[in-house]
């Protein structure tokens, strides 16, 4: 069986937004996408994925995945499985001009670490993180060696916070006017997160929103899926 290009191109598209945010796993399933950061920080679940042409898929070492797919990425190509449209993939064949056959063994779901198909988490308020505070959170995590950034927002202001082992403390404020929208007022919270995951996602999300949920998930889209960061214990 070949895969069709739409699906072959989400597939890709999919793997290197996976590998962007740090995740090295994906599972692929009529009507989800899904793949969960190894620390359970990170989660991309995609359930407007498009009609797949098989069952289901699992990728379980998305750089390998990715590496042999550069050796044909410039070539006219052909995607092939071993399987028919009922069955799950086992196998991917790539195959171009000059290059007869590369293969990537596929993961059976059912031998993967379970992955949440959605969140049920309410959203509570959004803002937008510009260019000039990622810079600065950037610079600050550097500066103080913070292994968190607290989101700290009081009466609609939003700041970031990040501390050293010092407890010497630096905040930017990041947005003003943020309301809970469960309730009209002014949004309050106080949560904070793995700082090198925050900026590894938010960075790439300069100017779009940021939605934060009832039980603390920030939630963001980056290549059209949805992307959640969870809060630290």
């Amino acid at each position: 069986m070949k895969l069709s290009k739409a699906n072959f191109t989400y597939i890709i598209n999919a793997c290197n937004l996976a590998k962007t945010v740090g995740i090295n796993s994906i599972i692929f399933e009529q009507g989800s996408a899904r793949a969960l950061h190894d620390d359970s920080t990170v989660l991309i679940t995609d359930k407007e994925c498009p009609e797949f042409d098989f069952s289901s898929m699992g990728i379980s070492d998305i750089a390998k995945f990715l590496q042999r797919y550069s050796l044909v990425a410039d070539a006219t190509r052909e995607i092939a499985t071993d399987e028919d449209a009922s069955s799950a993939i086992t196998k991917i064949t790539f195959s171009a001009p000059k290059v007869p056959k590369i293969e990537f063994r596929c993961s059976s779901i059912s031998t993967m670490p379970r992955v949440p198909k959605s969140i049920n988490d309410t959203v509570k308020c959004s803002f937008v993180l510009d260019a000039q505070c990622m810079e600065f959170a950037h610079k600050a995590q550097a500066a103080y060696s913070s292994e968190y950034v607290t989101l700290l927002c009081t009466a609609g202001e939003l700041k970031l916070e990040f501390s050293d082992t010092n407890k010497d403390v630096i905040q930017y404020v990041a947005a003003e006017g943020i309301e809970d929208e469960t309730t009209g007022k002014p949004a309050t919270f106080s949560k904070r997160y793995p700082a090198k995951t925050f900026l590894s996602v938010f960075k790439r999300t300069v100017g779009e929103k940021i939605s934060y949920g009832a039980k603390h998930s920030l939630r963001t889209t980056m290549m059209n899926m949805p992307v959640y960061v969870f809060a630290s214990i």
